[in-house]
């Protein structure tokens, strides 16, 4: 509304208050052919190229702004949305002449001069954002910038100096991310108490660092600073402090008061976990030397992350033996860890709990008490069985356990965001979950993301799978009954075998392999053949998990959902076709083709579930299958069966008992839909068949 008001004072680009659209501005900025009197007063100047693409090359005169003397606001702003605008807009060598000494605001990303104009006076800056220059060197000499307040130059990879700042008495930000040409900051530096942000990221060689005066300083960061060997002497009023990957050999302990933030990852010389106040909020401490976590860590009653990964030397974890209420995400992978302490149910909001790659081999039957917990990384570990765990769960990574046998309960199910990876679990006994994940489907529960996804070791699509395929594509007949089509499911046996040189990704990359299928009905439309109509229907994608690098022998992918449905209800009696292809996916980099090597598809199958009762025998039969599946939790809540007898009827449903069990075995969800006792025949006859089993 504001710009359509500003378009409206004149068809004339230069003779509006305010210029915000690309094309008016490259008219004033290029031809330049409004009258001088009017651009004299021109107060704004500013495009948010975001939404705007220059379509060419954009060549601006060395006096551009010449007779802009009232200019006080000028914006070019290329997002992370545009990239296609960078190195558009040049100048000549010398650069700009002239920039209006009223200037408050300059924001110009991939400002394209090696400085700013010489006889430029930045006394009137309020904000100075350059990021993505070609700067070299701001300017010489000492500019009155008392009214300065941000100054932003990061990802200028040709600054080799800073100007003089010592009259930037008001600066509170001085941004200088990623300038790899930077060897040191003035002392000047020193002289402003009023800086509160200090951000050095990626500043590799970067040597030499004044020392702070500034009694508000909050926020330092200098990571990745390759060449820093000393924390430099800083104000005790910091609140975030970050230090990765540099040569830092020991933390001070006088500067940790008031801290709230601390990161060293990455500082490979740190031995000795840091004395922290019990402000502290985040500890990321990953890839340093530290051999033990003080106990004393329990009474650092902030604390909300705290990160220790790839602390290849830390063995062990001390006990809770208080609440805690503040942790929300640890992370121990990586490390020497080989068991978890059972007081782990004492941190009562833990959120995320990061094992994966550890050596340890079980998990404290107590980790079902652990009520908040989401996120559970155990891939590659040496666990050997999964216990219950917590129902608020929605992500468990454990691909790459090779000692993993047994998954005591399968109340997760159905609940998990990604579905279960067992990819490479060999010693995996797998016909329980596959039992499971049948009964999951056949039940009827309610699915909360209306999918279920597993991958597990194997080369045999399972019995219940009616329509098989050999390859990459498979045609079925739809049945005349598809208004009552509840969910369809689809498995697939593939191999991902060892990446190549030719691969578009390196091997310590974890691409994702994504599979997709086109699914075409052939629609009838007239009595014969010839008058057949091949319909696209749909085209959906499953993620084969980023994280897996390689399964070098034939796994399965298991995948359900109800999403689908609607696609094929109107098509009852048709004949559909199932073309399943991947695609591997490294940031910026897809290949699609059909599937083949990398990634192996060997057969197919596809299972359409219907809204059909259960029969009680049906449930029991899976569950007495499999029923060692659940033998470890039965018997650990002591549930004695042996005087248990489960009266069926001929088609009846479950009893409440056989209900109870499948439910226990976290099978079918509450409430019981089923009522114990007789059921009558045809004529009335009672029919009491008897079955005592014994477990």
């Amino acid at each position: 509304m504001a710009f359509n008001i500003v378009r409206a004072e004149s068809k004339f680009p230069g003779k509006r208050s305010r210029l915000c659209h690309l094309t008016d501005i490259v008219h004033v900025l290029e031809e330049n052919k409004v009258k001088a009197e009017v651009i004299r007063y021109l107060p704004f100047l500013c495009s948010d190229i975001l939404t705007e693409r220059l379509s060419r090359q954009i060549h601006l005169k060395s006096d551009a702004f010449a007779m802009m003397d009232g200019l006080r606001f000028i914006k070019f702003f290329f997002g992370h949305l545009s990239q296609d605008n960078k190195d558009k807009m040049h100048l000549p060598p010398t650069g700009l002449e002239y920039l209006s000494n009223k200037l408050r605001y300059l924001h110009w990303d991939g400002f394209p001069s090696k400085s700013l104009p010489r006889v430029f006076c930045a006394e009137h800056l309020v904000e100075l954002n350059l990021s993505r220059s070609k700067v070299e060197k701001l300017w010489t000499g000492v500019q009155d910038v008392g009214n300065l307040r941000k100054f932003v130059l990061s990802y200028s990879p040709y600054l080799t100096e800073l100007p003089d700042l010592s009259k930037a008495r008001n600066l509170v930000s001085l941004r200088l991310v990623d300038c790899p040409s930077l060897t040191e900051v003035l002392f000047s530096l020193q002289y402003l108490d009023k800086l509160e942000e200090l951000d050095l990221n990626f500043c590799y060689n970067l040597r030499s660092f004044p020392m702070l005066d500034s009694k508000v300083l909050k926020v330092l960061s200098i990571s990745r600073c390759l060449d820093m060997t000393k924390c430099p002497t800083i104000s005790q009023n910091m609140k975030s402090l970050y230090l990765e990957e540099t040569s830092i050999k020991e933390f001070p302990q006088s500067i940790t008061s008031k801290l709230e933030n601390l990161g060293l990852h990455g500082c490979s010389k740190i031995t000795k976990f840091p004395e922290i106040s019990g402000d502290v909020r985040t500890l990321y401490l990953s890839g340093t030397a530290i051999k033990e976590v003080p106990s004393s860590i329990q009474f650092l009653t902030r604390l909300c992350v705290l990160d220790m990964s790839g602390c290849s030397k830390l063995e062990s974890f001390p006990e809770i033996a208080v609440p805690k209420k503040s942790l929300v995400d640890l992370n121990l992978s990586k490390t020497g860890i080989k068991e978890i302490p059972s007081s782990f149910t004492h941190m009562i909001s833990l959120r995320s709990l990061g094992l994966d790659g550890t050596r340890i081999e079980e998990l404290p039957l107590s980790i079902k008490d652990v009520v908040c917990l989401r996120y559970l990384a155990l891939h590659g570990t040496h666990i050997k069985a999964l216990p219950e765990l917590p129902p608020s769960l929605r992500s468990l990574t454990t691909h790459d356990c090779a000692s993993l046998e047994t998954m005591i309960s399968t109340i997760n199910i159905g609940r998990l965001w990604d579905g279960l990876n067992f990819a490479n679990c060999f010693k995996l006994d797998q016909k329980p979950l596959i039992a499971a994940l049948h009964l999951k489907i056949q039940s009827g529960d309610k699915i909360p993301y209306d999918r279920i996804q597993m991958v597990l070791p194997g080369s045999e699509i399972p019995e219940w799978f009616s329509d098989k395929g050999i390859g990459s594509s498979l045609t079925i007949q739809l049945p005349s009954n598809c208004h009552q089509l509840k969910g369809i499911a689809f498995c697939l046996v593939f191999l991902l075998p060892l990446p190549s040189h030719e691969m578009p990704y390196e091997f310590d990359d974890h691409p994702e392999v994504r599979v997709y299928f086109d699914c075409h009905v052939k629609s009838k439309k007239g009595e014969h053949d010839d008058d057949d109509e091949e319909v696209f229907v749909s085209k959906k994608s499953y993620s084969i998990f980023n994280f897996l690098k390689t399964c070098d022998s034939d796994h399965i992918f298991l995948h359900y959902e109800l999403e689908l449905v609607n696609h094929f209800r109107k098509y009852s009696g048709n004949e559909v076709t199932f073309k399943f292809y991947h695609e591997v996916d490294n940031g910026s980099t897809k290949v699609g083709h059909e599937i083949r090597k990398p990634c192996e598809l060997k057969s197919c199958g596809v299972y359409l579930h219907f809204d059909e009762n259960l029969q009680a025998g049906t449930l029991l039969r899976i569950f007495l299958n499999n029923h060692s599946l659940f033998s470890h939790q039965l018997k650990s809540q002591k549930y004695v069966f042996k005087a248990q007898r489960y009266w069926l009827s001929v088609g009846a449903q479950p009893t409440d008992t056989v209900r109870g069990i499948l439910m226990r075995a976290g099978l079918i969800s509450p409430p019981p839909m089923f009522v114990m006792g007789q059921k009558k025949g045809p004529a009335g006859k009672t029919l009491n068949l008897e079955k005592s089993i014994t477990l």
